[in-house]
């Protein structure tokens, strides 16, 4: 097996997050050069306030490839249980709309004044701009995969319980041509290739408390470890540039589709301060 190059696996600063921001590899970070720290609930407190809201999404089983949105009973089921046998089950809880936990005594209370605004003014000062910055939430049970993907967004995330390794292509684009990964029904359909040479895999381990940068439409997936659930809070940016130039593969989307973030009532928040 080959050894992991020290140029992806090393936690990055301020000056290589600037200049390499918009690439292919994705990159851990170092979050003591970052303005991201908050004292998070527990994952007990997590899973029991996240587990009965009405946005929230649930999935059981290897990979959870149905959701409690096409299939209700997911849910019930899940919630009926004791918070200690739920949280011993091979779950998937995902939620978009964390604004409504930011309320004072809730599980996120103080969040957006210690985390999402200073960061949003991070990047402003950096010479970002953007028109999508808000955060979600992916809880798994032990040993629960996730599926192979790609984000129509840049991603920052954030291990707060855990341990993962967070896996993508040394080279993407010789694997998923982001010419294809435009389309949503391309994005939709891809499938995990059944055999990955080691040099081309590129996996990151990520441990409580680390950051990575993940990279805008380049395919992924991640493995969760045996040691209890694995929490991450991501915050996705969307329509993001710096001195008024998007990422290569934004532009690439955008002569596909020249407005991929519309603003309409139904959307998330394009900005959520």
């Amino acid at each position: 097996m080959s050894m992991p190059d020290e140029s992806t696996t090393k936690a990055r600063g301020v000056d290589y997050f600037i200049e390499n921001w918009n690439g292919q590899q994705n990159f851990l970070m170092d979050r003591s050069q970052f303005p991201l720290d908050y004292d998070f609930p527990s994952p007990k407190d997590f899973v029991e306030a996240l587990r009965c809201d009405e946005k929230v999404r649930i999935s059981m089983g290897i990979h959870g490839s149905e959701y409690s949105d096409a299939n209700p009973k997911i849910a019930e089921d899940f919630n009926a249980l004791p918070i200690e046998e739920a949280l011993k089950e091979d779950f998937h809880i995902a939620h978009f709309e964390l604004h409504r936990f930011y309320g004072s005594g809730q599980i996120l209370d103080g969040f957006k004044q210690q985390v999402l605004i200073p960061w949003q003014q991070f990047l402003k000062d950096q010479g970002f701009q953007f028109q999508r910055c808000y955060p979600i939430i992916f809880i798994s049970g032990s040993m629960s995969p996730g599926n192979y993907h790609m984000d129509q967004s840049h991603v920052l995330a954030w291990q707060l319980y855990g341990g993962k390794e967070f896996n993508g292509f040394s080279n993407p684009g010789s694997w998923e041509p982001v010419q294809k990964c435009v389309d949503a029904e391309y994005r939709s359909s891809i499938q995990k290739p059944d055999t990955i040479p080691d040099d081309a895999r590129s996996a990151l381990a990520m441990e409580p408390g680390d950051l990575l940068w993940n990279q805008f439409l380049t395919p992924h997936w991640v493995d969760a470890s045996a040691d209890g659930i694995a929490i991450s809070l991501n915050i996705s940016h969307g329509g993001i540039m710096r001195n008024g130039e998007y990422a290569p593969n934004e532009k690439v989307l955008r002569e596909h589709n020249p407005d991929p973030f519309p603003a309409n009532e139904n959307q998330k928040p394009l900005v959520e301060w």
